[in-house]
């Protein structure tokens, strides 16, 4: 399968959708939400793909046979390696300083010190035997003898002149950062925090990392600039290449999710793609969801053998275009990745790693595993989450909890509008007062809140298949609190609402006749009774509280028309 082809939304994350059509502020940015809603992907790659088993009673006596028999050797093979290696990884370091590592001044290792590296090569090669993995199988796509050659490593690892520098892989599991140590004993991108970690400190130290301080605004910088001195200031092949995953997180290799191009794309150097793939029977190394590290290194151990294939794409050089525009060049390497996968790329990334973290901390099982937000194909439509690498842990796991208050912990969707009006308003709902307002509001069919929370149910409902989905939730959730907070949304509200001609056009409202019951609860959503003194003090409302405002915006935006709807899962 050829992989599916992603508009650019959201590729460079900049992109601000602010459409000012005759169809208004509102209805337009909300028409191609929708539109951009119903063409996500419907590939999860963040969904754990266990074990199928399925009661065979064939393979659970072959796993027990394993557990009685290969899985103690497996076991005590793993530590033997893991305790000789960090021997071999420390005696490499011993006596340098700090700075001998540190951006800017790091030098490459000596020769007697990348020798003692090829033990630690040849340790990592017999912790993915005791792994399973017996035999790896390499395919190279241009001429077989020439690849081979350049990816050639000499007695202390090191590549010759004609290969790339940087190395590009798609990242699934621990598994392919072994295979690369076992053959190249690379170096790798490490955040600043872990050269102080008891065990992976000595490992990055020995192997070149570049570290990287995610607090400070300069690091992209600083790293780019650190690969361009390696490169251009000593002589080829005295540095070992260096790998990196620009996805910044594990699939399960059912697609190609976004590449951030700090570190392989930003120096403007050519790259060598690597696409990995594990065929796999009963168990996928894949380490998402709430498979860890112990838990896919102790299936793997529990199989007969274990199968990794590796593909290695032909050199990418960059353009001069793609040198000043990154993201394209990483776009060209992912499809071509995406491409020798037979996999889809989509707009997946870290964020929503966040929200499935956020959701098995919260309990909510039912909508943690398949966790499909792909935020960032609605970039500029919605609210942002993160300002750089940092990710906004308190604000995923608020939404979390919303949907939780509304849906239940154990649903996959909302079904009422009360439900939805419940999970909004979560903060509210807890006060007494608030919670029967809306209860004997929303249960007066003929009030104007039942017809607001049945408009914004509408309107949440994207697939029009009368269930309020997760991924529906967060996207349109936060599309209204970017919109509804501008000053031109505001204004178009109260002119619906509230103008002096509003009364002509079949507006609920008469300017100074505003029913008890509304103005109660509109006066209790906006925690003040200015809001309809003017349109300044209803626009300074709004942007206090945009949740209430929604309310009033609901019925302005057009309703989701599917020439198909999804059914129901």
């Amino acid at each position: 399968m050829a992989p599916t082809a992603v508009p650019d939304v959201g590729i460079d994350g900049k992109r601000e959708r602010w459409a000012t059509a005759d169809g208004g502020t509102l209805s337009d940015p909300y028409r191609q939400l929708l539109a951009a809603v119903q063409g996500a992907s419907d590939e999860c790659p963040f969904r754990p793909l266990n074990g199928r088993y399925d009661g065979c009673w064939s393979e659970r006596l072959k796993t027990l046979l394993i557990a009685l028999t290969l899985l103690p050797l497996r076991l005590l093979g793993l530590v033997l390696t893991v305790v000789f290696g960090l021997l071999l990884l420390k005696l490499a370091v011993v006596g340098l300083s700090a700075s001998h590592f540190d951006l800017g001044t790091a030098q490459p290792l000596a020769r007697w010190r990348r020798f003692l590296l090829g033990g630690v090569r040849f340790l990592a090669r017999v912790q993915l035997l005791a792994l399973g993995f017996w035999w790896i199988e390499e395919r190279f796509d241009d001429d077989g003898r020439t690849a081979s050659q350049r990816l050639r490593t000499n007695y202390l690892g090191l590549l010759g002149a004609s290969a790339a520098p940087i190395l590009v892989s798609n990242h699934v599991s621990l598994f392919e950062t072994l295979y690369f140590y076992a053959r190249f004993a690379p170096s790798f991108l490490a955040k600043a925090e872990v050269r102080d970690m008891p065990v992976f400190g000595s490992v990055v130290e020995a192997s070149s990392a570049i570290f990287v301080q995610r607090s400070e605004a300069k690091s992209r910088a600083n790293v780019r600039n650190e690969i361009l001195r390696r490169a251009q200031q000593f002589p080829p092949g005295s540095w070992p290449p260096l790998v990196v995953f620009p996805e910044q997180t594990t699939t399960n290799g059912t697609a190609v999710v976004f590449f951030k191009t700090g570190g392989a794309f930003s120096p403007g150097l050519p790259v060598q793609p690597v696409a990995i793939r594990y065929p796999y029977r009963n168990f996928h190394p894949g380490m998402v969801g709430d498979v860890g590290i112990a838990r896919s290194a102790l299936h793997m151990c529990l199989q007969l053998y274990n199968r990794m294939q590796v593909r290695y794409l032909p050199v990418r050089q960059p353009s001069a275009a793609e040198r000043g525009h990154p993201h394209w060049f990483a776009e060209r390497v992912r499809t071509d990745i995406a491409r020798a996968l037979e996999v889809p790329v989509t707009l997946h990334d870290l964020t929503d790693v966040w929200f499935q973290k956020a959701a098995y901390d919260v309990g909510a099982l039912a909508i943690a595993p398949g966790m499909n937000v792909e935020l960032r194909r609605y970039a500029g439509w919605i609210a942002p989450l993160t300002a750089g690498d940092a990710a906004p842990a308190a604000t995923v796991e608020e939404i979390v909890r919303e949907f939780v208050a509304g849906a239940g912990v154990q649903a996959t969707a909302v079904t009422d509008p009360l439900q939805l009006c419940g999970a909004l308003w979560r903060e509210q709902h807890k006060a007494a007062a608030w919670e029967q307002l809306l209860a004997a509001a929303v249960g007066d069919e003929g009030s104007w809140v039942a017809a607001g929370a049945r408009s914004l149910f509408a309107c949440f409902d994207v697939t029009r298949c009368g269930r309020v989905h997760f991924r529906d939730y967060v996207v349109v959730r936060l599309f209204l609190q970017h919109w509804l907070q501008q000053r031109e949304c505001a204004d178009e509200i109260w002119r619906h609402w509230f103008a002096a001609d509003a009364v002509a056009t079949g507006c609920l409202w008469e300017r100074n006749h505003v029913d008890a019951a509304s103005e109660r609860c509109l006066t209790a959503l906006f925690d003040t009774a200015k809001w309809r003194l003017s349109p300044e003090m209803f626009a300074a409302a709004v942007s206090q509280h945009w949740l209430a405002a929604s309310l009033l915006a609901a019925p302005l935006l057009p309703k989701a028309e599917l020439a198909n709807a999804r059914a129901e899962p």
